[in-house]
């Protein structure tokens, strides 16, 4: 948003942009990056226990014996 100033005015210093958004956002990103690492990495963990939880229950269901039951 640009300032208007009156006819023979000045704008100070107190009035313009001295920083841009890419550089506040990435400043923004520096310093949320701990909190991004931490939820990547707790996800990873969930979904390496849920393979494990996963390969462990398709070995109990092979070991399983099944009861046969005649026929007759």
């Amino acid at each position: 948003m640009c300032s208007i100033y009156p006819y023979y005015s000045q704008g100070f210093n107190d009035s313009v942009y001295r920083e841009g958004c890419h550089q506040k956002l990435q400043d923004w990103f520096d310093e949320q990056v701990i909190i991004f690492a931490v939820v990547g990495f707790s996800f990873a963990a969930f979904q390496i226990i849920g393979v494990c939880l996963s390969i462990i229950i398709c070995r109990q269901i092979q070991e399983y014996s099944y009861i046969g039951v005649s026929p007759f």
